[in-house]
């Protein structure tokens, strides 16, 4: 068994502001219509009920709002008899709209049911939700739950998208969680329809694009949505204490090993990036230390991959150029906000998970040992996370606090339905996570 118990109590220690991050409140509106560049592409569309339309190509549009009057979260109440009653133990401790504390049940590590509680919300209509999100009805696509929830929504109806009046839904599975968000439709748009393959619009540019599973822990580099790395190259000089000699080849662990160390190797710049944001928004030293304390260990993480990766694949690798083109440098405080959930509260805390959980299966004393240093430096980083978090929140406005609470607390749902048909061990790992570790936090962060 994991010890989550004890990833809960260390990063419920590091909750503690470090001051308040002043920012001038952010436009709660939408951008505004886009231009038509191209005639609309929706022919023949058929009403789907609750708003929606679908386009004779399959393409899915949210043509008007729709009120759900009677909406509300199904599933069994929290009875106090779980095994893990962290995330909540009464209603009254969910913070979103029409929060219900239900009763749910997961799978741990060693494939034993355990059962808990946790927050889910339903909405009534789109002015329960927060700016650039929409009420989605449910069974529109796949990833939403059996009620409406709020969604991320570049527009609400067609009539947000100007002319070309297409206001598109997309989801896709990332291979840890469902994503659903509403876009104006352009001609920019790789692809229409769910069925063509998970078609999601990009978070920075808005283009509907074709999405294959890209979950990865930790704080990877991401240009739109998808991690940046770097090429491999044959050098020496990113071996870790000169490798491990006695590892035997094994080609499938080599690219297992040589995947992670890019991935720890693009984290140095995302962790560069995240300074320059703190910077921007007038940090405290303690948190920019850590966070350059951070990207040296990443530094150190790469190198133990990539001697891992040249020991079972008996040639010496390492990291190539990295390509920078695309990557966005923003100061924004919603738009540091989203990324630091995403990428840090969230993203580096299943990392410490995935990491413990990999120590605990290995066989290997020396890989065991690198498991084991990843995993507490992981821990580290989730702290930092968490408490940039804090302290960004110390002073927002109301309504950016409420929307940044929102965002959490969608980005930790994402990742417990409370059923999961042939979930993979991953799934469930992150779905005990989130219910164990992140519910706890985001609740104790609301308060």
């Amino acid at each position: 068994m994991l010890r989550l118990d004890v990833l809960r109590m260390s990063l419920l220690a590091s909750l503690t502001a470090c001051g308040a991050a002043g920012h001038e409140s952010e436009a709660d509106a939408t951008d505004g219509p886009q231009e038509c560049t191209s005639p609309p592409s929706c022919e023949d569309p058929v009403e789907l009920g609750d708003g929606f339309e679908q386009c004779a190509d399959g393409a899915i549009n949210r043509a008007s709002a729709s009120s759900f009057p009677d909406a509300s979260v199904a599933g069994s109440s929290c009875s106090g008899t779980e095994d893990d009653d962290v995330g909540c133990k009464a209603d009254s401790e969910c913070f979103g709209p029409n929060g219900r504390c239900v009763h749910a049940t997961a799978f741990d590590d060693e494939g034993n049911t355990f059962t808990y509680c946790t927050c889910k919300y339903a909405c009534t209509s789109d002015s329960d939700c927060g700016p650039g999100e929409a009420c989605i009805a449910p069974d529109v696509v796949s990833g939403t739950e059996s009620w409406p929830t709020c969604q991320p929504a570049g527009c609400r109806t067609n009539a947000d998208c100007g002319p070309c009046g297409e206001c598109g839904v997309g989801s896709r599975f990332d291979g840890c969680s469902w994503h659903v968000a509403l876009e104006c439709r352009s001609a920019s748009d790789q692809c229409r329809a769910t069925s063509e393959c998970d078609c999601y619009p990009d978070d920075d540019t808005g283009i509907f694009s074709c999405l294959g599973e890209d979950c990865y822990p930790g704080r990877p580099l991401l240009v739109e949505q998808r991690p940046r790395t770097a090429a491999t190259e044959q050098r020496s000089d990113w071996l870790f204490g000169g490798g491990f000699a006695d590892l035997r080849p094994d080609p499938e662990l080599a690219l297992h090993w040589l995947e992670i160390a890019a991935l720890e190797h693009a984290s140095v710049a995302s962790f560069a990036r995240f300074g320059l944001q703190l910077m921007a928004l007038g940090a405290p030293p303690e948190l920019l230390r850590a966070t350059h304390m951070a990207a040296r260990d990443e530094i150190e993480h790469a190198k133990l991959a990539y001697a891992l990766a040249s020991a079972h694949g008996h040639r010496t690798v390492g990291p190539g150029r990295l390509d920078l083109r695309g990557v966005r440098m923003t100061g924004a405080w919603r738009e540091v906000v989203r990324g630091l959930i995403e990428e840090g509260c969230v993203g580096e805390t299943l990392g410490v998970v995935e990491a413990m959980a990999a120590a605990k299966r290995t066989t290997t004393p020396t890989v065991r040992a690198v498991l084991d240093r990843i995993a507490a430096d992981e821990l580290r980083h989730a702290q930092l996370a968490w408490r940039s978090l804090a302290w960004l929140l110390g002073g927002a406005a109301p309504h950016d606090r409420a929307w940044a609470l929102a965002q959490l607390g969608q980005a930790i749902e994402r990742l417990q339905p409370l059923t999961a048909a042939n979930a993979s061990e991953r799934v469930e790992l992150h779905r005990q996570a989130a219910a164990e570790v992140l519910a706890p936090l985001a609740h104790t962060l609301a308060a």
